[in-house]
């Protein structure tokens, strides 16, 4: 998966996003290839379940979206309703 994102990550009709947990070798995207990374911590489902008891995993503290540079950004892109009241 990883090697089809460097690859196919760059062009501009493709919008990928990869979620995946912190340390599972997707860094490089964002490090070399131009991606953006959402870092998040989950607040539900199995994010709080735990083999020894009680509270969150680990894991959900380690969430993260990589977005291929061409993916839209709200804050980037202009939409057609853009000034609309």
């Amino acid at each position: 998966m990883r090697a089809w994102c460097i690859r196919w990550g760059g062009e501009p009709l493709i919008r990928a996003a990869v979620c995946c947990y912190e340390g599972d070798g997707y860094e490089v995207l964002a490090e070399k290839h131009g991606w953006d990374c959402y870092e998040w911590e989950t607040g539900g489902g199995y994010s709080n379940q735990r083999r020894a008891g009680k509270g969150k995993s680990e894991n959900a503290k380690r969430e993260r979206i990589y977005f291929s540079r061409w993916c839209l950004r709200e804050e980037k892109e202009p939409t057609l309703f853009d000034g609309v009241a």
